[in-house]
């Protein structure tokens, strides 16, 4: 089964915790990319952005910012904002909270962030309470399921329409699995929302 949008019972739960939209009047939406940065993908990514003068919030690992200065430098460059996916790519659900947040640390001390997102959205109570002292916790507010062999790009586009208001936070991929149907839902999103009215911003929390 797959969950374009988070119950709304673990968002009432979590609430005040957990960031799943932003409160806004204004038609703002928060594009967000996991995963990267992404020698296959990144700067086609940014291309499209630019070319709707849009910003977006990019959830990068540390590992993948090792190996990748370049890409951070580009990311920042362009004026989009940078977010804290751990250093590995942890799972929360299957490690302790001290590995975890050490994880989390490690990434921290490559760039500096307020903005942080947990791997497949696992993150325990306990993690949680540590790390909300020096983050915000960005989950979202719809899901693309960019990156899922069995989502057709079809599908996702047409969830993602169906789903995206004021202040909705997506959750997209920047990773070769989500390079196919990236290239074609991102540009569309971008044409789309804009044609509505909507500015597509970078997440700034403090």
């Amino acid at each position: 089964m797959f969950f374009f949008t988070p119950p709304l019972l673990i968002q009432k739960l979590t609430g005040k915790s957990l960031h799943w939209k932003i409160k806004t009047t204004e038609k703002k939406v928060f594009l967000t990319f996991d995963d990267g940065p992404s020698p296959e993908l990144t700067e086609i990514i940014l291309d499209f952005l630019n070319q709707f003068n849009a910003k977006a919030t990019f959830f990068c690992t540390g590992k993948k910012a090792m190996e990748n200065p370049d890409l951070i430098d580009k990311i920042l460059k362009n004026n989009h904002a940078l977010g804290n996916h751990t250093f590995s790519h942890l799972d929360g659900w299957r490690c302790s909270a001290d590995k975890y947040v050490k994880d989390v640390m490690q990434c921290d001390e490559l760039f500096n962030s307020s903005l942080f997102r947990p791997p497949y959205g696992r993150i325990t109570p306990d993690q949680i309470k540590q790390l909300k002292k020096k983050f915000n916790i960005i989950m979202w507010s719809v899901m693309s399921y960019d990156y899922h062999p069995r989502i057709s790009h079809v599908r996702s586009l047409k969830k993602l329409k169906e789903n995206t208001d004021r202040g909705t936070i997506i959750l997209m991929h920047d990773s070769l699995s989500a390079k196919k149907n990236m290239k074609y839902i991102l540009p569309v999103i971008l044409e789309h929302f804009t044609k509505k009215g909507y500015d597509f911003e970078r997440l700034e929390m403090v």
